[in-house]
């Protein structure tokens, strides 16, 4: 009886203990996304994705440069491929975080692409495949923590159109 009970403590305790990453939306108390200023999008077009603290004190940005997107596809988000630069090219690495002051604002753009890298080749370096993004519902996730150690994440919904 008693060994049950351990065990069913342990797990309550585990979950307790568990920190629990949130996905909040565009109403976060700590940032707003702005996707192309809030004007329409085209196919086609370069995208501009801002993000800005709206929160009282500092909040940390994780990998800002490294762009998490996803397409709604029969109900499901899928996530797109981005490479950060072009295959077996040596690039400077992105950033790994930035810390954003109240009402600061850091911006990034996305070519509406996906990329990714193709098989090997005699070369040893690997083409580099992208694909223009289609029509349809997006969304942009950045990861963040506030100054009190709050660990989440925001995202902002965006149509791409004809």
């Amino acid at each position: 009886m008693i060994k049950p009970l351990v065990n069913i403590f342990v797990i309550i305790i585990f979950v307790a203990c568990h920190p629990i990453r949130q996905i909040t939306g565009t109403s976060s108390a700590y940032l707003q996304i702005i996707v192309n200023g809030d004007k329409s999008i085209v196919l086609g077009e370069s995208i501009s994705i801002s993000i800005k603290n709206t929160y009282s004190n500092k909040i940390i940005i994780y990998y800002p440069e490294k762009l998490i997107i996803e397409k709604l596809e029969d109900g499901n988000w899928r996530k797109l491929k981005i490479l950060e630069c072009l295959c077996d090219a040596p690039c400077q690495a992105s950033i790994d975080k930035i810390e954003l002051e109240p009402g600061d604002l850091f911006e990034i753009n996305w070519d509406q692409k996906e990329s990714w890298c193709g098989p090997r080749s005699a070369s040893q370096i690997r083409e580099t495949i992208f694909k223009l993004a289609t029509v349809g519902m997006y969304r942009v996730i950045f990861m963040f923590k506030s100054s009190e150690g709050i660990e989440s994440s925001a995202y902002k919904n965006f149509n791409i159109t004809q």
